[in-house]
């Protein structure tokens, strides 16, 4: 039988320069009674952007003629899509996001918690970019404008593997546990809404699922599951895999809700503030 514990952890509002993972394992203390060996820490990437200072003052963000094109033929700020241009390597295809909802998706705004507030944003954003970002593939470019300053937005990092393995290490350093983390990123499904994504996991031995392919992952048996010292990238699963534990605690300091596979089956783990 697997058994697992949820925590929440709440974090200070995280600032460029700030030490994240002297923020979780702090937070893990009051929540938690501390860090454990065996540990699964699911971190959103907006905190890790933000700690980094991943972040885009778009007033000084200057339109190319291609994003000047691009925005014409779409509506979209031609700073926003300059902005998404500048932060991949190629875009994929655009989804129209307003012309599917207008169509299709009448019924699915009226279930909007304000379905104002919902139909001024997709006039503001009609359309959704869709990119590829080093190993991964984003809408726009994994830009975020939520809970920052106006005219400012996060990027999550180009190589989330680094950035996931450093957590990791200074985890360490500090608390003397050896954790798994996977750094998760929000995306948003036309008709789906908004969900999770596990874009990596250091640390958790992962198993394949239907939705997508793990690479660089030790085929090494474990009954834990976190210790494998590979890396595990989900660019197109909803979930992080099905890890092989029998027992495992699950702390999370995302921003929004996030599913995680265990065993097979999925289960949301809401933060209490990031």
């Amino acid at each position: 039988m697997v058994r697992v514990e949820l925590y929440g952890l709440r974090l200070p509002e995280v600032k460029p320069r700030d030490d994240l993972a002297r923020l979780i394992v702090e937070g893990a203390s009051r929540e938690a009674g501390g860090l454990r060996d065996g540990d699964v820490l699911v971190i959103a990437s907006k905190v890790v952007s933000k700690s980094y200072g991943l972040l885009i003052d778009m007033r000084r963000v200057k339109p190319s003629k291609k994003a000047l094109r691009i925005a014409r033929k779409t509506g979209m700020n031609p700073r926003m899509v300059q902005a998404v241009l500048e932060n991949c390597d190629r875009v994929l295809f655009l989804i129209p996001i307003k012309l599917i909802a207008d169509r299709f998706l009448d019924g699915f705004m009226k279930l909007a918690e304000n379905p104002e507030n919902a139909r001024r944003a997709l006039e503001l954003i009609p359309y959704m970019l869709v990119v590829r970002r080093g190993l991964q593939v984003y809408t726009d470019a994994g830009l975020d404008f939520s809970n920052h300053p106006e005219n400012v937005a996060s990027i999550p990092p180009e190589n989330p593997d680094l950035y996931a393995r450093k957590l990791r290490k200074r985890i360490k350093e500090l608390s003397g546990m050896d954790v798994a983390v996977v750094i998760s990123d929000t995306e948003c499904f036309p008709g789906i809404g908004s969900i999770d994504l596990a874009r990596v996991s250091v640390g958790a031995r992962t198993s394949p699922t239907t939705t997508g392919k793990y690479a660089r992952c030790s085929s090494s048996s474990s009954t834990r599951g976190w210790n494998c010292n590979e890396t595990a990238y989900s660019p197109a699963a909803p979930s992080a895999g099905a890890w092989n534990m029998s027992s495992v605690r699950a702390l999370s300091s995302l921003s929004r809700a996030s599913r995680i596979g265990f065993g097979g089956r999925g289960f949301l783990a809401f933060p209490l503030g990031s």
